[in-house]
């Protein structure tokens, strides 16, 4: 029988605008070439500084907003941060569908990418390497949040549920807009993963 990898995201619910919105990618604009977008502790003009964004940053991915949708929540390195929504602008033709660009994991130590072209490479635990190419991918019946993708490869079947909900990785002050738990079935069995996941590299 073919090795099966199936892929679980969970959704939580959200605002209206949280789900049409967040997480997505977001382009630095209206900052001057010789400043920087100050990211802080929290949603406030006067809170404390804990990095930046340089004035031409693209593809940052903005996890959630603020109650009052002023301020995005961002990383930078292992922290995450508050930026003004007013000098972010969101990339165009982004859909609902949160389709992840790397998913990982922690004790177990685990990671994933999922390439907008090409094969979905999933490395285990244990150090063990799966390729699976994407066949499709849908939205859930009644649940126009819940989304699903479906690949296969000589290393065998994905399926997966996906969705928005947010995440920690356990080991630093970052933040994620996605959820994940991984089912892995391999010749050894079933084995199963939970982690974070993001829209950027």
């Amino acid at each position: 029988m073919r090795p099966l990898f199936a892929l679980l995201f969970v959704l939580l619910p959200f605002s209206a605008m949280a789900l049409d919105t967040m997480p997505a990618l977001y382009d630095v604009t209206g900052v001057a070439s010789d400043d920087v977008l100050n990211i802080r502790q929290s949603p406030a003009a006067s809170s404390d500084l804990v990095g930046s964004l340089a004035p031409n940053a693209i593809g940052v991915e903005v996890i959630r907003l603020s109650d009052t949708g002023s301020w995005g929540l961002v990383n930078t390195q292992e922290w995450a941060g508050w930026v003004s929504m007013r000098f972010m602008a969101r990339h165009p033709d982004q859909g609902l569908f949160p389709m992840p660009a790397t998913c990982f994991g922690t004790e177990p130590f685990w990671s994933m990418t999922l390439p907008k072209a090409g094969p979905v490479a999933f490395k285990s635990a244990a150090g063990e390497n799966y390729s699976f190419q994407t066949k499709t991918t849908m939205t859930a019946n009644g649940m126009p949040y819940r989304y699903s993708v479906v690949a296969d490869g000589s290393d065998g079947t994905m399926h997966s549920v996906i969705s928005r909900s947010a995440c920690n990785d356990g080991m630093s002050d970052m933040e994620f807009g996605l959820t994940i738990d991984v089912i892995l079935r391999a010749a050894a069995g079933y084995t199963h993963y939970s982690g974070c996941c993001s829209l950027t590299r």
